[in-house]
């Protein structure tokens, strides 16, 4: 109810509400997160998509699938998918070459950055660099 509640204030405004998707949510699965997503049922609530942690690409795409009639948007990173190193995006380009493929159907979408590297200013711009690359 809160979700329709906030989603009807945001369109009147005309903007979009969207959740995360990842751990330690309502979309921590992507069971959960359809559930979710379901329940509010309201235009201007969508979502943002990340691959989980623990997750290989076949499993990821799958996930992102289920996301996919409520996707606004991806968080787009790359980290070992056992401890969480973050990584330099590039060394991620077979995984984000499916997703970003998978994504571009249906309604233009967003790639947001995030997780950079040590932080740093420097890996951002190298990342920002990998990613438009990716999508020119």
């Amino acid at each position: 109810e809160d979700g329709r509640r906030v989603a009807a204030l945001s369109a009147q405004a005309g903007c979009i509400v969207a959740a995360e998707w990842h751990a330690n949510t309502l979309t921590d699965t992507t069971v959960s997160g359809i559930a979710f997503l379901r329940a509010v049922d309201h235009p201007a609530f969508q979502t943002y998509w990340q691959p989980r942690r623990r997750m290989r690409q076949p499993e990821c795409l799958r996930d992102l699938e289920g996301a996919l009639p409520w996707l606004c948007a991806l968080h787009v990173f790359h980290w070992h998918p056992e401890s969480g190193e973050r990584l330099p995006l590039a060394e991620g380009a077979a995984d984000w070459h499916a997703y970003l493929e998978r994504a571009a159907v249906g309604a233009p979408r967003w790639a947001l950055l995030e997780f950079v590297r040590g932080d740093s200013i420097q890996q951002l711009s190298q990342d920002a660099a990998t990613l438009r690359a990716w999508l020119s």
